[in-house]
């Protein structure tokens, strides 16, 4: 690539850093339209209250729903099975064009996904690569992130079956991976990403970075387990 191109690239997007791979990539600016908010307005508006963040493994079916606080964050399909949530985090697109939200839950997405072919109901709450999260990061960590700049600093994660098995083994990652069973039941996609391991590094550099007290649920019979 040229500098000529480079140059118009950082004049129409966000140029990410640092590079990975020895790559050169660019993300979408925010632009805020009529029903969407800036991730920033929720800053510091949920201090002290505890957050639960549901994920899409398997043990998101042996869990009894009435245990969760009110405040409850979705990641991608897990908003198809979970009961009145209060957030959506999703970052694709072919995720966010299917998913209907019931009302009272917010989508929280990039600039990518602001312009679904659909709408919501309620106010879509935009991040800013810029300031939020980092590039490279997935799904689950940049909520976990934005849940700290909101000011969570204690949560709760279900449906998390790959940090489970890490914190139960030393550290391992887990070689197979499945989604709750009630995720495909209700039409969301059932072919799992194959490395969470990554995932789970960033997701224990957010927990650190805001000082969060996090513990991943595993069933009934087992106390939580905490991620760091």
């Amino acid at each position: 690539m040229d500098k000529e191109q480079e140059r118009k690239l950082d004049s129409a997007y966000l140029r990410v850093h640092p590079i990975e791979h020895g790559k050169l990539e660019w993300v979408e600016r925010p632009e805020i339209g009529l029903g969407e908010m800036c991730a920033d307005e929720l800053a510091g508006k949920l201090d002290g209250v505890q957050a639960w963040v549901f994920g899409k493994g398997p043990s998101l079916d042996q869990f009894d729903f009435d245990q969760a606080g009110v405040v409850r964050v979705c990641l991608n399909e897990s908003v198809l099975v979970v009961p009145e949530p209060s957030y959506c985090f999703f970052m694709d697109r072919d995720v966010g064009k299917d998913l209907y939200l019931p009302e009272g839950c917010s989508p929280v997405v990039p600039p990518g996904c602001r312009n679904l072919p659909r709408s919501f109901d309620d106010t879509k709450f935009i991040w800013d690569w810029a300031k939020h999260c980092r590039p490279n990061y997935a799904t689950a960590a940049c909520c976990i992130w934005l849940l700290g700049l909101w000011g969570v600093r204690s949560i709760v994660m279900v449906g998390f079956d790959s940090m489970a098995h890490e914190l139960q083994h030393d550290g391992q990652p887990k070689d197979e991976h499945q989604y709750a069973g009630s995720i495909g039941q209700a039409g969301g996609r059932t072919k799992p990403f194959s490395n969470y391991h990554w995932i789970n590094d960033h997701i224990r550099e957010c927990v650190t970075e805001w000082d969060i007290e996090a513990k991943v649920w595993i069933s009934e019979d087992q106390e939580p387990l905490t991620v760091l």
